[in-house]
């Protein structure tokens, strides 16, 4: 047998041998390029952070990335932890960097963790984190803060005196029923929300009262407008001047005016029984104008986000006997109720300072709910008005010659609370309520005085929204709290 020898070129063998040695030197050259940049990093060198990251390891190709502790941008290695959040100018591109891909969702969740979603193949993204806000307070108050990127000042209340300054900021504790609730006081710039449509399709809006002791939101209403950065005609920064701020612009409160149980936002009979004469059975006049108003927008589909447990306190409670007001609330018994013997002297004159209570009987307590703990069951739309208590809270208290205009309760119109004030039984006898002046003062006033041409009392309804960490919005006239509908 012939052994034959293998002839090799020896040509190309050097060719082959060059080009796998330029080949091999170019990728060297590219992964110390990807790996030498201190801002710049392959995926795969990339330390990530736990959380809900919706790519693909080859979907993302490379990563830039800068962290700003207050001293401007630096680049960075390793994708920062809990305490930073992403800065709105992140971005990501496929070919062209100055093309950015606007279907990519650049977040931080709740835990503080990067969220990545709509990425396309070759994807490169360029991340830019900031320290993360932190909320100084837990519950309702921490999502305020959260929303509008503001820590609130809290100061603690046991009485209150009048109050006209501007309070940014700043929310007040109160006791309320064993537990505490945060009011806002004075001229605030940070509590306004825009909550629900009317049947015309224009936005409601509202001023935030305070935070319940159950964490819901009480808002008074404010008027509405055409759009949510479009605050209601006739507004200011710290108020509102004009009737568009009523929801109903002229109402007597009640059916008539000569017996106790008129003095009821439900009222019953003229009966010489306590029980039978607040008894709830009807309707007042305000009441009924409430739910047309009521009606006549898209709140009735937005129940779920309103609560039926936090109620409306009609407070019909005896006050102290002062003068020959020493009824028991019965018939046509001169009657004194609590809310005057609270917000009154003996003179029926100015107090200060005062003690509002928020706490209420259940047959006073006005909700949607039966449940055991709840009020009286008697409303069928979870809406209600102002008590004196809450408009005194509010810095506004009942002192004509102390008139506190730039306070945000006050509009430049009268408008009913429901808070019961008395029942004098002289000889023009009447059923009297508290009102909000339109001059700036807590007054009150017979219940079937508000429906004439010279004197129009107009109807700011109140609601309870339970809030669900779905809302916008930083508190202020020009940007205010958008809840979702």
């Amino acid at each position: 047998m012939k052994i034959e020898k293998l002839e090799v070129n020896s040509k190309k063998v050097k060719v082959a041998f060059i080009l796998g040695i330029i080949l091999t030197a170019s990728i060297f050259i590219l992964i110390n390029y990807l790996t030498s940049k201190a801002n710049y990093r392959n995926t795969q060198s990339v330390e990530l952070i736990s959380g809900n990251i919706t790519y693909t390891v080859p979907d993302l190709n490379a990563i830039a990335m800068y962290k700003n502790d207050g001293s401007g941008d630096k680049p960075i290695t390793t994708m920062p932890g809990v305490g930073y959040e992403l800065d709105t100018r992140s971005y990501c591109y496929t070919t062209n960097p100055s093309e950015h891909d606007t279907e990519v969702n650049l977040s931080t969740d709740d835990n503080g963790n990067l969220v990545i979603g709509g990425l396309k193949k070759g994807s490169k993204c360029f991340f830019y984190f900031k320290k993360a806000f932190k909320p100084q307070h837990s519950g309702t108050l921490g999502m305020l803060e959260k929303a509008s990127k503001s820590n609130f000042t809290v100061t603690s209340l046991t009485s209150v005196t009048k109050d006209q300054t501007s309070t940014k900021g700043k929310v007040y504790s109160y006791s309320e029923n064993g537990g505490t609730t945060y009011v806002f006081r004075g001229a605030p710039k940070d509590n306004w929300a825009v909550f629900g449509k009317d049947n015309n399709g224009n936005y409601i809006w509202w001023r935030i009262v305070r935070i319940n002791s159950d964490g819901t939101l009480r808002m008074i209403y404010t008027g509405t407008s055409t759009a949510t950065n479009t605050p209601p005609t006739g507004s200011t920064a710290t108020q509102t001047k004009n009737a568009i701020v009523m929801a109903v612009t002229s109402t007597k409160y009640n059916v008539s005016y000569k017996n106790n149980t008129y003095v009821g936002y439900y009222y019953g009979s003229e009966s010489g029984n306590y029980t039978q004469t607040h008894s709830n059975s009807s309707p007042s006049t305000i009441a009924t104008a409430v739910k047309t108003w009521y009606g006549g927008t898209n709140l009735g589909s937005l129940s779920s986000k309103l609560s039926g447990h936090t109620g409306f306190c009609n407070d019909r409670r005896i006050g102290t006997s002062r003068e020959s007001y020493t009824g028991d609330g019965s018939g046509a018994n001169q009657t004194i109720y609590a809310p005057s013997s609270r917000l009154t002297n003996t003179s029926w004159d100015y107090l200060s300072p005062v003690v509002p209570d928020l706490s209420c009987n259940k047959n006073d307590l006005f909700t949607t709910s039966t449940d055991a703990g709840s009020g009286n069951g008697a409303l069928d739309i979870p809406v209600g008005l102002i008590t004196a208590d809450e408009v005194a809270l509010a810095g506004m208290l009942y002192d004509s010659d102390g008139k506190v205009t730039s306070n945000y309760m006050h509009v430049g119109e009268y408008y009913w609370t429901m808070s019961p004030s008395g029942y004098n039984s002289y000889a023009s006898s009447y059923a009297n309520v508290f009102r909000v002046a339109g001059t700036g003062y807590l007054d009150y006033d017979n219940v079937y005085t508000g429906a004439t041409t010279f004197e129009k009392y107009g109807v700011r309804p109140v609601i309870n929204v339970i809030p669900d960490n779905n809302f916008t919005g930083a508190g202020t006239y020009q940007n205010p709290y958008v809840f979702a509908t």
